[in-house]
């Protein structure tokens, strides 16, 4: 049975097929972490290993593509809300300085950063911005 921490609802939805594709994304890499933080042992260090990777790429690809939205639509409330984009940019990378102890690697405290995320973020901060970027 695959574990799931977090799963899409229509509640998440921003109104824009891009960013909703961008993240469902997101919860699909939090949960496999999850899934791996309950497995423990090298499967979770791994899995930290690929989730951080994949946070990564996300922030390079979505934030980006976001805010672009938001700037094109005149999105009022803009700087707010990329400085919540950085604050998570900021615990990525501190979730990198971890990588170089692989040994003491524990998933845990970062499912549960990127859940609170998306529970806080996308579910709350996102939905101001509907009526901007909706397609």
């Amino acid at each position: 049975m695959t574990a799931v921490l977090v799963k899409w609802s229509d509640d998440f939805s921003v109104k824009n097929k891009l960013i909703d594709a961008q993240h469902k994304e997101l919860l699909c890499f939090t949960n496999e972490l999850y899934e791996a933080c309950q497995n423990g042992g090298f499967n979770e260090r791994i899995s930290f290993i690929r989730t951080v990777q994949n946070a990564v790429n996300y922030t390079k690809e979505h934030f980006p593509t976001e805010e672009k939205l938001m700037q094109q639509t005149n999105y009022p409330d803009y700087a707010r809300h990329k400085s919540e984009h950085d604050m998570f940019v900021a615990e990525v990378l501190k979730q990198i300085k971890q990588l170089d102890d692989i040994q003491h690697i524990h998933g845990e405290p970062f499912v549960h950063f990127l859940k609170d995320w998306i529970l806080n973020h996308i579910a709350v901060s996102d939905k101001t911005y509907i009526p901007y970027i909706a397609d």
